[in-house]
Protein backbone atom coordinates (compact mmCIF):
# COMPACT_ATOMS: atom_id res chain seq x y z
CA UNK A 1 0.00 0.00 0.00
CA UNK A 2 0.80 3.67 -0.24
CA UNK A 3 1.40 3.74 3.59
CA UNK A 4 3.97 1.18 3.50
CA UNK A 5 8.12 1.59 4.29
CA UNK A 6 9.17 4.48 2.26
CA UNK A 7 6.48 6.39 1.37
CA UNK A 8 7.14 9.71 0.77
CA UNK A 9 5.07 13.25 0.32
CA UNK A 10 2.70 12.07 -2.01
CA UNK A 11 1.50 9.72 0.29
CA UNK A 12 1.08 12.48 2.95
CA UNK A 13 -0.50 14.81 0.26
CA UNK A 14 -3.46 12.25 -1.04
CA UNK A 15 -4.60 11.27 2.78
CA UNK A 16 -4.88 14.90 3.74
CA UNK A 17 -8.50 15.84 5.17
CA UNK A 18 -9.12 11.99 3.79
CA UNK A 19 -6.98 9.56 6.06
CA UNK A 20 -9.83 7.28 6.46
CA UNK A 21 -11.33 6.55 2.96
CA UNK A 22 -7.24 6.75 1.46
CA UNK A 23 -5.80 3.77 3.70
CA UNK A 24 -8.91 1.63 3.94
CA UNK A 25 -8.75 1.62 -0.26
CA UNK A 26 -5.48 0.77 0.04
CA UNK A 27 -5.89 -2.59 2.20
CA UNK A 28 -8.67 -3.75 -0.05
CA UNK A 29 -6.00 -3.24 -3.16
CA UNK A 30 -4.25 -5.04 -1.28
CA UNK A 31 -6.73 -8.07 0.13
CA UNK A 32 -8.00 -8.11 -3.77
CA UNK A 33 -4.91 -9.12 -5.04
CA UNK A 34 -3.93 -11.04 -2.96
CA UNK A 35 -5.05 -14.73 -5.10
CA UNK A 36 -2.23 -13.28 -7.68
CA UNK A 37 0.42 -14.25 -5.13
CA UNK A 38 -1.03 -17.01 -2.65
CA UNK A 39 -4.05 -18.47 -4.99
CA UNK A 40 -5.00 -20.70 -1.38
CA UNK A 41 -5.93 -17.53 -0.17
CA UNK A 42 -9.78 -17.80 1.12
CA UNK A 43 -11.26 -14.54 0.56
CA UNK A 44 -14.34 -15.63 2.36
CA UNK A 45 -12.76 -15.97 5.69
CA UNK A 46 -10.45 -12.60 5.56
CA UNK A 47 -9.84 -10.68 9.07
CA UNK A 48 -7.61 -7.91 10.47
CA UNK A 49 -5.82 -7.22 13.64
CA UNK A 50 -4.21 -3.85 14.49
CA UNK A 51 -2.66 -1.60 17.09
CA UNK A 52 -3.33 2.07 17.36
CA UNK A 53 -3.72 3.52 13.46
CA UNK A 54 -3.96 -0.73 12.81
CA UNK A 55 -6.58 -0.88 15.23
CA UNK A 56 -8.75 2.28 13.50
CA UNK A 57 -7.82 0.34 10.18
CA UNK A 58 -8.74 -2.94 11.59
CA UNK A 59 -12.40 -1.49 12.60
CA UNK A 60 -12.87 0.66 9.78
CA UNK A 61 -12.16 -2.20 7.69
CA UNK A 62 -15.36 -4.22 9.31
CA UNK A 63 -17.52 -1.29 9.50
CA UNK A 64 -16.74 -0.02 5.57
CA UNK A 65 -15.30 -2.70 3.76
CA UNK A 66 -17.57 -5.75 5.49
CA UNK A 67 -18.11 -7.38 2.22
CA UNK A 68 -13.87 -7.61 2.17
CA UNK A 69 -12.84 -8.15 5.45
CA UNK A 70 -15.27 -10.69 7.54
CA UNK A 71 -13.77 -10.23 11.21
CA UNK A 72 -11.38 -7.33 12.78
CA UNK A 73 -9.52 -7.13 16.49
CA UNK A 74 -8.62 -2.87 16.77
CA UNK A 75 -6.36 -2.56 20.23
CA UNK A 76 -6.29 0.99 21.17
CA UNK A 77 -7.95 2.57 18.38
CA UNK A 78 -8.36 6.32 17.27
CA UNK A 79 -11.97 6.42 16.68
CA UNK A 80 -12.28 10.27 17.13
CA UNK A 81 -9.42 12.38 16.15
CA UNK A 82 -10.49 15.31 17.96
CA UNK A 83 -8.95 13.33 21.35
CA UNK A 84 -5.63 12.69 19.45
CA UNK A 85 -2.33 14.58 19.60
CA UNK A 86 -2.74 17.75 17.57
CA UNK A 87 0.89 17.57 16.02
CA UNK A 88 -0.17 14.55 14.38
CA UNK A 89 -3.96 15.67 13.09
CA UNK A 90 -3.48 18.69 11.95
CA UNK A 91 -0.93 17.76 9.62
CA UNK A 92 -3.46 15.37 7.63
CA UNK A 93 -6.97 16.70 9.06
CA UNK A 94 -6.01 19.92 9.17
CA UNK A 95 -8.56 22.54 11.49
CA UNK A 96 -12.03 22.02 10.25
CA UNK A 97 -13.78 19.85 12.74
CA UNK A 98 -16.04 18.54 10.35
CA UNK A 99 -13.03 17.14 8.43
CA UNK A 100 -12.77 15.17 11.99
CA UNK A 101 -16.13 14.34 11.97
CA UNK A 102 -15.56 12.18 8.36
CA UNK A 103 -12.62 10.92 9.54
CA UNK A 104 -13.79 9.15 12.63
CA UNK A 105 -15.67 5.82 12.99
CA UNK A 106 -17.75 7.00 15.99
CA UNK A 107 -20.63 7.74 13.63
CA UNK A 108 -20.37 4.75 11.20
CA UNK A 109 -20.99 2.00 14.53
CA UNK A 110 -24.35 1.79 13.61
CA UNK A 111 -23.05 0.21 9.88
CA UNK A 112 -21.07 -2.69 11.91
CA UNK A 113 -22.12 -6.13 11.06
CA UNK A 114 -19.17 -8.04 11.05
CA UNK A 115 -17.48 -9.29 14.61
CA UNK A 116 -15.37 -6.90 16.02
CA UNK A 117 -13.27 -7.13 19.54
CA UNK A 118 -12.23 -3.99 20.82
CA UNK A 119 -9.37 -4.44 22.80
CA UNK A 120 -7.60 -1.55 25.35
CA UNK A 121 -5.80 -0.55 28.28
CA UNK A 122 -6.23 2.32 30.78
CA UNK A 123 -2.62 3.10 30.81
CA UNK A 124 -2.68 4.08 27.43
CA UNK A 125 -1.40 7.32 27.31
CA UNK A 126 -1.36 8.11 23.18
CA UNK A 127 -4.47 7.05 22.67
CA UNK A 128 -6.43 7.21 26.06
CA UNK A 129 -9.41 5.01 26.49
CA UNK A 130 -12.03 7.27 25.79
CA UNK A 131 -11.37 6.60 22.33
CA UNK A 132 -12.70 3.26 22.48
CA UNK A 133 -15.22 3.40 25.05
CA UNK A 134 -17.32 5.98 22.58
CA UNK A 135 -17.03 3.78 20.07
CA UNK A 136 -18.64 0.40 22.53
CA UNK A 137 -20.72 3.32 23.48
CA UNK A 138 -21.88 3.83 19.82
CA UNK A 139 -22.19 0.06 19.19
CA UNK A 140 -24.52 -0.25 22.23
CA UNK A 141 -26.72 2.58 21.33
CA UNK A 142 -26.95 0.85 17.79
CA UNK A 143 -27.69 -2.17 18.71
CA UNK A 144 -24.20 -3.61 17.89
CA UNK A 145 -22.86 -4.81 21.50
Amino acid sequence: GRGTTGRGPLWDREIVDDMKNVTLADQIEAVRALPEVAPEADLNRVAMIGWSYGGFLSALAVIDAPDVFHAACAGAPPTDWTLYDTHYTERYLGLDPDVYRRNSIIDDAPKLRRPLMLIHGFADDNVTIAHSLRLSQALMAAGRP
